[in-house]
């Protein structure tokens, strides 16, 4: 196979993942049992097939770039990233994850301005993603006191100017994550309102339905291995190891366990 054709599969491969990162924001906006921001929750399936796609996307764009430097193309990609254009690309809200394990918020024009005025290597970059306005309201930033406010009001009135937002770092409000005892145990905070996070939290092992009190209570029942229990609104549900099971109330939960501070946006 050429060299030619290789690229050419390449940028194919790259617009099926445009379209496809595309689809799940599309989707996952769509959902109205959904109010986390893309990307952020492991037991969302969009959120799963979201961050995979921006990967291989990443990945490949990396190898379309480094073969446009060395050889002349109509129409090539980088052009699109980085060249000048008669009306400057406009200022928004870059979400930038480096293989260091760093991640910000950085207000900039491109994914590589943000690079450079991190002092980070493009070679570095993991994963980066232009947030749309529409999601603005979806982000909240933490500062020192521990208040928050969302992503639109912390850019509301910048200018063309690259200035980093937030870096995610420990939060001081403990919302949600992993309870100790003797050893980090997993829980899930249970309304109606998130069944079906709940069941990917349970496993495709635990049969789910509904009780006749699920309109008024949300309870439903769960099948584990070790027999069958109920579970309805503002109940905790525990998990103990990879097959363990136990329904605490909101009351038992917060005697007996203390929750791990969740990573958030720290805001700069």
């Amino acid at each position: 196979m050429s060299i030619e054709s290789t690229y050419s599969q390449l940028r194919s491969l790259y617009e099926h993942c445009e379209t496809g990162i595309k689809e799940m924001i599309q989707k996952h906006k769509s959902d109205p049992d959904l109010f986390h921001p893309i990307g952020e929750d492991p037991y969302c399936q969009f959120c799963e097939q979201y961050n995979e796609l921006s990967k291989k996307a990443t990945i490949i764009r990396n190898n379309i770039e480094a073969y446009e430097r060395e050889h002349p193309v109509d129409a090539p990609l980088i052009s699109k990233v980085t060249a000048p254009s008669p009306s400057k690309p406009p200022f928004s809200v870059y979400d930038v994850q480096f293989n260091t394990g760093e991640h910000f918020l950085v207000y900039s024009d491109s994914a590589e301005s943000c690079c450079t005025f991190l002092n980070k290597t493009t070679s570095s970059l993991l994963r980066s993603n232009r947030i749309s306005k529409d999601y603005f309201d979806s982000f909240y930033l933490e500062d020192e006191q521990g208040s928050v406010i969302p992503l639109r009001t912390a850019v509301k009135g910048l200018r063309r100017k690259n200035k980093l937002i937030a870096e995610k770092a420990q939060t001081k409000l403990r919302t949600r994550g992993l309870c100790f005892n003797e050893a980090p145990f997993e829980f899930f905070k249970y309304s109606a309102d998130n069944l079906n996070r709940l069941k990917a939290f349970c496993g495709e092992d635990c049969p789910i339905s509904k009780t006749k009190k699920f309109t008024n209570s949300g309870r439903i029942s769960v099948q584990d291995k070790r027999g069958m229990f109920a579970i309805e609104n503002g109940q905790v549900l525990l998990k103990i190891g990879k097959d363990i099971l136990i329904p605490l109330s909101k009351e038992e939960f917060e005697q007996n366990f203390s929750e791990d501070e969740s990573l958030t946006w720290i805001k700069k």
